[in-house]
């Protein structure tokens, strides 16, 4: 059926998939995900419009309180689709549809505008944390450190590390500490992989002795000479960055990622390395800070998505470590926002994430050709 007066507003088309294509990929262009109760609407307004003379192939009505039905099975090529499904979440491949769900990037205009907001953050968290002063370089200093990473001589650095991030990682005991030698750990893990790394650390961990907190009180811990030796043969080796002082550190790993060439390393690639996205950052900071608020939820979901490497390791008990082992993995292998992918020639399947269900679950459409 045809959409009387749709033509005025600049539609190529008045009805059927075409046009619904068209109005998707315009939600998709405004909104990363929809709520539970849009995703009921769509499915009865689907519901109303497919009541065709076989009842088998009918969509089923759904009662008031009746939430979209879940449905994990393989459809026919010429069955349309409208349900709630459970994506794979190592794959991001639909069981339903067999649709494949990709990892969307930032494009260049996107890098840009998420640099900008981040030399806004580091700017304004400043001066919240320092009301009664009036340096305000701090954005200055993170803009030359991406140019700093851009234009540097020598081989491009591929994995940045959020040092305290490693440092503190499974040290909530009693004797737990900022601890380097975890640092190493994950920096020489990092470079028997084929990795370039750079280390991101407050400056403050530059020094012989810090202040660290356990619990609700601010100890003095006062590094070993290992330590030491780590920390400035990392230096030494220009391994390391130090963050200004009153800057927050993850500002410059965050920026580091949008402020260099990007390489993608292909999955099966001849060298063993992992496959992604270069830099890659290696940090298990899930960015919760109430400023990340401010960053745009599909810059911040895409960058996220494409940059995050997550790791686990057991943790160091001074200098010894009970297992060796370390595992990498990213954030996500598909990007959690509304997109639409072909399915081998039956049509564009669409996936809209919702906001109230489990995120490895999304709402399905696939109108068939």
């Amino acid at each position: 059926m045809e959409i009387s007066g749709i033509e005025e507003l600049s539609y190529s088309t008045k009805c059927g998939p075409d046009l619904f294509n068209i109005l998707m990929s315009e939600l998709a262009a405004h909104s990363i995900e929809i709520s539970s109760a849009s995703a009921k609407r769509l499915y009865n307004a689907f519901q109303r419009g497919f009541q065709g003379d076989d009842p088998k192939k009918n969509i089923k009505q759904l009662h008031l309180l009746e939430s979209v039905p879940t449905n994990n099975d393989l459809a026919k090529p010429d069955e349309l689709v409208v349900n709630r499904v459970q994506l794979d979440k190592l794959t991001g491949k639909c069981p339903r549809t067999g649709a494949q769900l990709r990892l969307i990037n930032l494009d260049q205009i996107q890098k840009k505008r998420f640099q900008e907001s981040l030399l806004y953050l580091v700017s304004s968290s400043y001066q919240e944390r320092h009301r009664n002063t009036t340096k305000t370089d701090v954005a200055e200093k993170l803009y030359q450190f991406g140019e700093w990473l851009q234009n540097r001589k020598g081989k491009p650095f591929t994995a940045i590390i959020d040092g305290p991030n490693i440092a503190y990682y499974m040290q909530n005991f009693q004797q737990g500490t900022f601890n380097f030698h975890q640092i190493k750990f994950v920096v020489d893990a990092l470079e028997q992989m084929g990795e370039n790394v750079l280390v991101v650390l407050p400056k403050k961990y530059s020094q012989d002795w810090f202040t660290i907190q356990k619990a609700t009180q601010t100890v003095k811990q006062r590094l070993s000479p290992r330590e030491i030796e780590i920390r400035d043969d990392l230096i030494a080796k220009g391994k390391v960055f130090l963050v200004p002082t009153g800057s927050l550190d993850d500002y410059y790993w965050m920026y580091a990622s949008v402020s260099m060439d990007e390489i993608f390393i292909p999955p099966d690639n001849s060298e063993g390395r992992w496959p992604g996205n270069r830099p890659m950052l290696i940090s298990n900071d899930k960015l919760r800070d109430h400023k990340m608020s401010l960053l745009e939820p599909r810059l911040f979901r895409r960058w996220f998505s494409n940059f995050i490497v997550n790791f686990t390791f057991s943790a160091f008990v001074n200098d010894e470590c009970i297992d060796k082992d370390i595992g990498f993995k990213t954030a996500d292998f598909y990007s959690r926002e509304i997109q639409g992918n072909s399915t081998d020639g039956n049509g564009t399947t669409w996936h809209f994430p919702v906001i109230d269900w489990d995120e490895s679950e999304a709402f399905c459409i696939r109108i068939p050709n």
